[in-house]
């Protein structure tokens, strides 16, 4: 008698689950949603092809700062780039200015101003490097002391086939996705 109870509860436990292609169907018409709020927020014409979830795995908090790190660090890594033409910029011209008063030409009106611009550029560019770096390393000492990674989000590989105006998309994607199915992002 206490099998058969046993069994009947574990059919109505596994009964009440979704499937996995009633999760995946969820999960993609989250990421199309997202994609067409994208495009209507940017004012931009969007057509989705094909959007099929090939794979889903549950996930916790640590998933999450893992994607808040990694943006932070491209974000750092663009910045510091930017920074560093900015620089080199100046660095030519104080050269072209240089060669230009040794042979006694007139440096021309506002060369001045366009040096101090570019170095305000470079710094402006490396401040905001310097706070992606802080971001991340608060994150990565939270990643650190974490100890709770109960399973709360969807982590999916997503194959997207779209076009927003003339930029094509044609490749499978990781996404994550609320209980919701909305999908996350770091901004």
């Amino acid at each position: 008698m206490k099998k058969l109870i046993g069994l009947l509860l574990l059919c109505v436990s596994t009964s009440c689950q979704p499937s996995r292609e009633e999760v995946c169907e969820k999960l993609d018409v989250g990421i199309k949603t997202y994609f067409e709020d994208l495009a209507f927020k940017e004012n931009r014409e969007i057509k989705i092809y094909d959007i099929n979830t090939v794979r889903f795995s549950m996930v916790g908090e640590g998933a999450i700062d893992t994607m808040k790190s990694l943006y932070y660090i491209k974000q750092q890594d663009r910045f510091i780039n930017r920074g560093v033409n900015a620089r080199k910029s100046v660095q030519s011209s104080l050269s072209r200015y240089e060669a230009m008063k040794r042979l006694g030409i007139e440096l021309p009106l506002g060369w001045e101003e366009e040096i101090n611009d570019g170095l305000n550029e470079s710094k402006a560019y490396m401040d905001s490097a310097s706070y992606y770096g802080q971001l991340d390393s608060i994150i990565t000492i939270k990643m650190r002391q974490s100890t709770d990674y109960k399973p709360l989000y969807y982590k999916t590989r997503t194959f997207v086939k779209a076009t927003m105006d003339k930029d094509n998309l044609l490749d499978t994607l990781e996404f994550i996705l609320n209980k919701d199915f909305k999908l996350l992002t770091v901004e």
